[in-house]
C-alpha cells in the first residue's frame, strides 16, 4: 500500500512476496511455507530425537522403546502445530528450527525493508498465527541485522489474511471501475 491505495505495478505483480528467489534459487513461498518448514525440521532431526517422541504417540517403537521412523514419514508425525508446540516447551530442537526459519524470514524481509522501507510489516498466514513463538525472535534479528527498522506485528486474520486481502482488493477494483464509468 502507498498513500492508501494498492500498487500493483507491471502485471500486477507488486507485492507478489512469494515469488522472491531465495539464496538457494527456490521460491520464498516454497521455503517459508508449512511445507518449507517441514523439511528445514527434517534436514535437523533424526528418528531418535526426543522432539519425535513429543510428536506423536502412535510410532512404532522396538523392544527398547525407542521410537524409529523414516525420513519419507516425518511429515506424518511432525507438523508445523507439533513444532511450534514443542519450541513453547522449550524443547532445544524446536527452537533451533525455529531459530534458523526466522533467519530465512528475516532475510527475505531485509530484502524488503531496503528497498521500500516500510514503517510497518505485518506477517501473516502460519507464520502470523505463531507471533508469539516468531517476533521475539524476528524482532531481535531486525534490531541486529537491519539499516531500517520496520515495527513488526502479527495479522489477527491468521489463515483468512488471504482470502480477506483478496476480497478487499476485488471490492477496491470494483469501486475504482464504478468511478472510472462514472465519469466517461
Amino acid at each position: 500500500m502507498v498513500d492508501g491505495q494498492l500498487l500493483r505495478g507491471l502485471g500486477g505483480l507488486t507485492g507478489e512476496i512469494a515469488e522472491m528467489l531465495m539464496e538457494d534459487g527456490r521460491r520464498l513461498e516454497e521455503v517459508l511455507s508449512a511445507d518449507g518448514l517441514m523439511q528445514l525440521a527434517n534436514l535437523h532431526l533424526n528418528p531418535h530425537d526426543e522432539l519425535m517422541e513429543v510428536a506423536g504417540s502412535d510410532m512404532d517403537a522396538d523392544v527398547n522403546g525407542k521410537v524409529h521412523i523414516v525420513a519419507d514419514d516425518l511429515h506424518r508425525y511432525l507438523t508445523p502445530e507439533k513444532l511450534f508446540e514443542a519450541a513453547r516447551s522449550g524443547e532445544v530442537e524446536a527452537l533451533d528450527i525455529l531459530q534458523q526459519y526466522s533467519q530465512m524470514i528475516a532475510s527475505a524481509l531485509r530484502q524488503i525493508s531496503v528497498v521500500l522501507a516500510p514503517d510497518l510489516i505485518v506477517l501473516g498466514g502460519g507464520v502470523g498465527g505463531n507471533g508469539d513463538v516468531l517476533l521475539p525472535v524476528l524482532r531481535q534479528i531486525i534490531s541486529e541485522q537491519f539499516p531500517v527498522q520496520p515495527q513488526l506485528i502479527c495479522s489477527k486474520l491468521g489463515e483468512q489474511a488471504v482470502v480477506t486481502g483478496a476480497v478487499q482488493v476485488a471490492i477496491q477494483q470494483t469501486m475504482l471501475n464504478l468511478q472510472q464509468e462514472a465519469l466517461d
